[in-house]
């Protein structure tokens, strides 16, 4: 259908005979063969004259049946059924060269323009390499992005002034290697709980005044060394430490007869 009308519409813009001249020779009847005749100047397009009078048409038919034709071409230097998938941005490679390299494979092998918008935006991102990928990923969850923006966010990978970021993110990591950490104690980073000294129990504070036992410490009530109860715990526990000790000695022995 194209074929025939572009014929039409090559045969409607012929030249009209020159005046005094002789006329130019009718335009070919177009086939669908006449698309590669004309490519390669066989066929009912052999001569020049053959080929001009063929119009501007026809040559845009048949310019875009050969664009289509390269597009098809496999690449030999892999399996062209699934290399789109496995285009993958080198480390040291500008994002923009491998954009290129991706949008070429999906020209390649998918002809839907929507699919490969689609798959595009997925591969750029998850195909990248790891800085470009830390570069995109605020960018991948929002609504409405293209391959210009995330072009955009990742224009400076590789740059000095990228080195020089990553150079001072790795000093201040290890100058202050807890910096990140949290404390299980306080929830606060720096430090971990061994070394919290506001842990939330009464042992890391001081008491706003003395203690109401002894009166003259400042430490907590229960702590104080003068309390009743402090001191029947502490020997409790010593005798229970004693009595243990001596369980553990076994009875006693009788004298050796000598």
């Amino acid at each position: 259908m194209a074929l025939n009308n572009a014929a039409a519409a090559a045969a409607a813009a012929a030249p009209a005979p020159a005046a005094g001249g002789a006329p130019p020779p009718p335009p070919p009847v177009l086939t669908p063969q006449d698309v590669m005749h004309g490519l390669i100047g066989t066929g009912n397009f052999f001569t020049i004259a053959q080929q001009l009078a063929a119009g501007a048409a026809y040559w845009e038919v048949a310019t875009h049946c050969a664009q289509t034709a390269f597009q098809k071409v496999p690449d030999t230097k892999g399996d062209s059924t699934s290399r789109w998938g496995t285009v993958r941005q080198g480390p040291n490679e500008p994002y923009a060269v491998f954009i290129d390299r991706l949008y070429d494979s999906l020209k390649r092998q998918i002809a839907d323009t929507q699919v490969q918008e689609v798959i595009m935006k997925q591969l750029a991102f998850d195909n990248a390499n790891e800085d470009c990928r830390v570069a995109l990923r605020p960018l991948i969850s929002q609504q409405g992005i293209n391959i210009a923006d995330m072009l955009k966010a990742c224009q400076s990978i590789g740059s000095e002034s990228h080195k020089a970021r990553l150079l001072a993110a790795a000093l201040s990591q290890a100058a202050n290697p807890m910096k990140d950490k949290l404390c299980f104690g306080c929830n606060k980073p720096g430090h971990f709980r061994a070394q919290c000294r506001s842990t939330g129990s009464q042992s890391g504070k001081r008491p706003p005044s003395k203690c109401p036992i002894c009166k003259k410490g400042f430490h907590w009530a229960n702590q104080c060394h003068s309390n009743p109860a402090n001191q029947n715990q502490t020997s409790s526990q010593g005798q229970s430490s004693q009595n243990q000790g001596n369980r553990q000695t076994g009875p006693p022995r009788a004298p050796v007869n000598q």
